[in-house]
């Protein structure tokens, strides 16, 4: 754990860190795919209150090689793997709980999953949701330190460009 990580969780916003662990999971798991995201943010509304994050990756199109878009399926779980560790270790919420919590902020991830994978379906990507979701759990447990100071660094910031991650 990281105690500067932990000390955070304890004194903000504890939705808002949650969702910076969830962007900067969705790079990282697309990241060790092969898949360069163009950067993490934090979104706020018209009178500034936080509303949520983004992940933006460059538009797929029929020609992006069919690893790419499988790197891309499997980014998009890397947000809800990321942010139920944080919510684990850092919130002290059980695995079922965490799980939870993270899947009902995570339903636009999960349509758009489902979405393009029905869409990649006749290039021969055929990816379920718990082949990805265990593909990026593997590649957030294998940068699980990376994620902890990337997740500090965009509550800090805001926004964190790819060349960050």
């Amino acid at each position: 754990m990281n105690r500067e990580l932990m000390r955070a969780a304890e004194r903000r916003d504890n939705r808002r860190m949650a969702i910076c662990a969830h962007e900067v999971g969705h790079g990282l798991a697309g990241l060790a795919f092969g898949l360069e995201t163009n950067g993490v943010r934090l979104k706020f509304g018209l009178f500034g209150g936080f509303i949520g994050g983004s992940c933006d990756w460059d538009e797929f199109d029929d020609d992006t090689p069919r690893d790419h878009k499988i790197g891309w399926l499997v980014g998009i779980m890397g947000g809800h793997v990321a942010e139920i560790r944080f919510c684990q270790l850092y919130l002290g919420m059980d695995a079922r709980k965490a799980f939870k919590y993270g899947r009902d902020w995570a339903e636009g991830d999960y349509q758009n999953f489902d979405h393009y994978r029905a869409k990649w379906r006749r290039d021969g990507v055929r990816v379920s949701r718990d082949w990805a979701f265990d593909q990026a759990s593997r590649a957030i447990e294998r940068n699980a330190d990376r994620l902890d100071r990337l997740t500090l660094r965009l509550d800090k910031a805001a926004r964190l460009p790819g060349s960050a991650l």
